[in-house]
C-alpha cells in the first residue's frame, strides 16, 4: 500500500510546502498472481493474471478430449471464472476430465444415461406377438447389425439399440377324414 494526501503519494522523503495539519490516508492495491494453465501431461496451454480477493475472470478453453468433458482445477479442486481467488502465490491449474454421458434407449424407449466406457444393463428379453402365419423368438439387442454383448460392449455415444426376431412360419397340420372307404387313408399334411 501507499500512503496519500490530497491524492498524491508521500514517502519519507516528501517535501512539504504547505504549512499546516493534513490528513494522510492508506491506499492499497491487492497482489496479483499468476494463474498457469497446463493439459494433463504436463503441456503449457495459456496463463493469466488474477487478483487478490477477485473473481478469476475468464479462462482459456479447456483442451479437447474426446467423449470426455474437460474443467480446470487446482490440487484437485475444480473451479470457474466466478471462483474468488484467496490464494497468496501462483498456482498451476491442470486440465482435469470426466466421462461423457450418452442415451441409450431400447426400441427409442426405456431411456438410460450411461458413462461413456461403461456398460449399459441389460433389460429383460422382449417379446413380439405371433400371427395367424407366424412366430417370432427375440434374438437379441442390435446396435445397427451388429449384435450387442451386455457382457463386454461398452458405451461410445447416444444409441438406440434394437430387438431383432427370428420368425418361423407356423405349421399346420391337417388330417383327412375319409369316410365310406373301407381301408383308405390319407396321410396328413402340414401346411404354412
Amino acid at each position: 500500500g501507499v500512503w496519500t494526501v490530497d491524492g498524491e503519494v508521500i514517502t519519507a522523503e516528501t517535501a512539504w510546502l504547505i504549512a499546516g495539519d493534513k490528513t494522510a490516508e492508506a491506499s492499497y492495491t491487492p497482489n496479483t498472481y499468476t494463474l498457469t494453465f497446463v493439459t494433463e501431461a504436463g503441456e503449457a496451454v495459456d496463463s493469466i493474471t488474477v487478483t487478490f480477493d477477485a473473481e478469476i475472470g475468464e479462462l482459456p478453453v479447456v483442451p479437447e478430449k474426446e467423449h470426455y468433458i474437460g474443467k480446470w482445477a487446482i490440487d484437485g479442486a475444480e473451479f470457474d471464472a466466478t471462483s474468488i481467488w484467496t490464494v497468496a502465490a501462483d498456482k498451476t491449474a491442470t486440465a482435469v476430465y470426466e466421462p461423457a454421458s450418452y442415451v441409450v434407449t431400447f426400441d427409442g424407449a426405456n431411456a438410460t444415461s450411461v458413462a461413456y466406457g461403461e456398460k449399459v444393463e441389460k433389460p429383460a428379453d422382449p417379446t413380439k406377438e405371433s400371427t395367424v402365419g407366424c412366430e417370432y423368438t427375440f434374438e437379441g439387442w442390435y446396435n445397427g447389425d451388429v449384435k450387442w454383448n451386455f457382457e463386454t460392449d461398452t458405451i461410445s455415444g447416444d444409441m438406440d439399440l434394437v430387438a431383432k426376431y427370428t420368425e418361423s412360419k407356423k405349421l399346420y397340420t391337417v388330417t383327412f377324414n375319409v369316410t365310406g372307404y373301407d381301408g383308405f387313408a390319407v396321410a396328413p399334411i402340414q401346411v404354412a
